[in-house]
């Protein structure tokens, strides 16, 4: 919540299969839909956003992940909104790479 701006930052994340960020991305926003409203409800001069920071196994991530962390998170800092995604898809493909060797390492 920015008291001075007026507004609430909803984050909503997941990883999820290759090919279905855009039906998760769907998901997300429904799922929060009456928590918007509530919000919307209870504090009525605030605006609600959401930011739904959704990436794949392969770390893809969906269309509107770099608008909604330029408009609702970086002040629009595009370097910095890239360096945060550069981050998470390294984690996602560190975090398979691990998985992969623990698997490997337990069949051997």
């Amino acid at each position: 919540m920015d008291k001075e701006k007026k507004t609430w930052l909803l984050i909503e994340g997941t990883v999820c299969s290759i090919g279905l960020t855009s039906d998760r991305w769907r998901t997300k926003q429904d799922k929060q839909r009456e928590l918007r409203a509530g919000i919307k409800h209870r504090y009525p001069d605030y605006k609600v956003n959401q930011a739904n920071v959704l990436f794949d196994s392969l770390a893809e991530y969906h269309k509107s992940l770099k608008n909604d962390l330029n408009e609702h998170l970086t002040g629009k800092n595009k370097e910095e909104t890239q360096h945060l995604i550069m981050k998470s898809q390294k984690w996602i493909i560190s975090q398979n790479v691990e998985i992969v060797n623990n698997f490997y390492t337990y069949k051997r």
